[in-house]
């Protein structure tokens, strides 16, 4: 347990200290990609942005996933480290960037308020996303982040925020394991970095409150089971 540094009656964690300082935190994840990427390079896919591409999941693909990555016990961790129980599926996306592409998505924050605009939701959504390659090699380097910058907006003008928080405190995610899953606030400001050698894949999950769901255009293929699954997570916490 670490303490706080403010005077206080109780301790707090050291992982939920952590992602509450830095807005996020990602290790590395063991799960058998041979048949995994076997299995993706199966699906259907459509561009999404420049460079990459989404999967047209259906019901049994979305199994798959469920089945061979650990979402239920990541889902539980973020809810740990976010201090936010009532955290639900909004959507899941599984997308494959192509190498040597532009980066899809520069300097950003999915979730920021600089004058009376706003942008994304709010409360913040806790992302999820695993990394890994196609080939089946060690993950390249994936996304870069601002540590601290989802606690810290320099000034009301979002390009001269992004600009000096994009030189501070920046952690990389890539590069060291075959595959890696990061939690983070969607109002940390962060940086996509495509890959070199070998398409990639992202398999990324938007978390939200209760009241968020109904806010998510999902695919008719994705609703059966994501509302499943967060209807049963609803009908335990009413009998708790």
């Amino acid at each position: 347990m670490k303490k706080s540094s403010r005077k206080s009656y109780y301790n707090i964690s050291a992982d939920v200290y952590d992602f509450f300082k830095d807005g996020l935190i990602y290790f590395p994840i063991k799960t058998d990609l041979k048949t995994i990427t076997q299995k993706l390079n199966t699906l259907a896919f459509h561009e999404k942005y420049y460079g990459s591409m989404d999967a047209d999941l259906e019901f049994d693909a979305y199994k798959f996933l469920w089945n061979h990555f650990p979402l239920e016990e990541v889902i539980q961790k973020a809810q740990h480290l976010s201090g936010r129980s009532d955290l639900y599926i909004g959507d899941i996306a599984l997308r494959k960037v192509l190498p040597k592409s532009k980066p899809y998505l520069n300097w950003h924050r999915d979730t920021w308020v600089y004058t009376k605009n706003t942008n994304g939701r709010i409360p913040p959504l806790i992302k999820v996303i695993f990394y890994f390659s196609n080939s089946q090699d060690l993950t390249e380097k994936s996304i870069v982040f601002s540590k601290g910058s989802n606690r810290r907006f320099i000034t009301k003008n979002r390009i001269v925020d992004l600009g000096l928080n994009s030189l501070l405190s920046r952690v990389t995610i890539g590069g060291k394991n075959y595959c890696d899953c990061v939690i983070f606030s969607s109002e940390i400001c962060h940086k996509v970095i495509p890959p070199l050698k070998n398409e990639a894949f992202r398999l990324i999950m938007n978390l939200c409150s209760k009241e968020q769901l109904e806010g998510f255009e999902r695919d008719s293929n994705l609703d059966i089971f994501i509302d499943k699954h967060n209807s049963e997570v609803i009908q335990e916490k009413e009998i708790i």
